[in-house]
């Protein structure tokens, strides 16, 4: 059974997980995009630390030969101010390092920068010795063996990062390509989705209501020619199948169509019996699942008793369902706020029969209310026990169309201890309607 429950629980379970799995796939590509901009952000700095290297190298360096030629009396300690700061930036850009070869890429710099440090500290040790020809030839095998390999290899270090920036450059505009399209995609889905359950909500649940709005105005009206399409087995197409019932026992009760003047021919014939087997214990069970929330919030016990080796029953299953329900949500009508007890059983009854019963501890009908149900011209019931006039009359009528019947039982006197609702139905039944 498809009810109106079960099909927007499912939809909106859809729409749930459809809103999961976009949260998690944005979430994930969030991720991705901002690890691609860090990533991004780490190798600017990291190129920024390997060009201030060379930068104090540089500067640094250019005192070495002022102190040869004698321009600045103070060139060691200018060349001593201007290279202390390398070893801290050695140090973040090597922290920046993110594999083994950018690893060895920054010890091979050090090496080589160390290795020029040491060449330029002979050269400041000869001119203080007064040796500044030695001081001269040493600066220009200095810059030939320790400069220029400096050069290249920090020079070298500088085009690998920019190519592996441009790389990771790369990636984070994909990431936000990605992320873009994704956010995009997610809302569009999201937005489909929830047209689809406007669509199916206007066509599945509000125009069907509509039509038995507008049906019930009708018979109001006393038109009790209107008819309503029976297809569904939901509780919309219960609803319309208990109104055609009603509109078609008023017409008869009238011998009318519904006009002012009282003629006319009957309304339409009853539609035929959907005629199917039914396990009467699945039966029951679905009677008393589409009535658990009642039950939870009525706090009441419940029972379900199945005679064993019970034969199936040929029956309009929605039919005698929707029969069985209203006998039990009379029931509950009747139970006291305080809980109480429903039980529903089958069992065989005279031969060829099944009889289904729904009984309950409440206060009971009194005898005017029992006679009702055997008497058509009365009205519905009035006791504590019959909350649903229009709906036990249809049951009723539902009951007969199966060549059935529906008795009434006060279990005490004047009713005092419940109510029992007893279905006798043969368990053949022909694909044909019994008025």
């Amino acid at each position: 059974m498809h009810t109106l429950r079960s099909k927007l629980t499912t939809t909106f379970v859809a729409l749930g997980l459809l809103g999961l799995l976009v949260i998690g796939i944005t979430s994930y590509v969030t991720v991705q995009w901002r690890e691609s901009e860090d990533e991004q952000a780490r190798h600017y700095v990291r190129s920024l630390r390997l060009q201030e290297v060379r930068a104090l190298t540089f500067e640094a360096y250019v005192e070495v030969p002022d102190a040869i030629i004698g321009v600045e009396n103070d060139a060691r300690e200018d060349y001593v101010r201007r290279i202390t700061p390398i070893g801290d930036t050695f140090a973040e850009w090597a922290e920046l390092a993110e594999d083994d070869a950018e690893r060895s890429e920054v010890e091979q710099v050090r090496a080589a920068a160390e290795d020029l440090a040491a060449g330029a500290e002979r050269i400041f040790t000869l001119v203080d010795e007064g040796r500044r020809e030695d001081a001269a030839a040493e600066l220009e095998r200095v810059e030939e063996e320790l400069f220029e390999p400096f050069d290249a290899l920090t020079t070298q270090a500088v085009t690998n990062d920019r190519a592996k920036r441009e790389v990771v450059r790369a990636d984070a505009g994909s990431a936000r390509r990605t992320a873009t399209i994704t956010l995009v995609t997610a809302t569009l889905g999201v937005i489909s989705l929830l047209l689809l359950v406007g669509a199916y909500l206007n066509g599945g649940v509000f125009r069907p209501i509509g039509r038995v709005h507008a049906a019930l105005s009708r018979l109001a009206d006393g038109h009790t020619d209107v008819r309503l399409p029976e297809d569904g087995d939901d509780e919309i197409a219960g609803v319309s199948r208990q109104l055609n019932l009603l509109a078609a026992r008023l017409a008869e009760g009238r011998g009318t169509d519904g006009g002012e003047d009282g003629h006319g021919p009957t309304g339409p014939p009853l539609a035929p019996l959907r005629v199917e087997t039914v396990d009467p214990a699945a039966l029951l069970h679905e009677v008393m699942e589409r009535v658990g929330a009642e039950v939870v919030r009525g706090r009441v016990s419940t029972g379900i008793d199945v005679e064993p080796g019970l034969g199936e029953l040929e029956a309009d299953r929605v039919l005698v369902r929707d029969t069985l329900s209203e006998l039990v949500r009379n029931a509950l009508d009747a139970i006291p706020d305080t809980g109480g007890r429903l039980e529903l059983s089958a069992a065989a009854g005279e031969p060829g029969w099944i009889t289904f019963e729904v009984s309950d501890n409440g206060p009971g009908l009194g005898e005017d209310d029992l006679s009702w149900i055997h008497d058509d011209d009365r009205g519905a019931p009035t006791g504590a026990g019959g909350a649903g006039g229009v709906g036990l009359r249809l049951a009723t009528d539902a009951v007969r169309r199966h060549g059935g019947r529906l008795e009434l039982e006060s279990r005490g006197p004047s009713g005092a201890a419940g109510t029992v609702a007893r279905v006798a139905l043969p368990l053949e039944q022909s694909a044909r309607t019994t008025r």
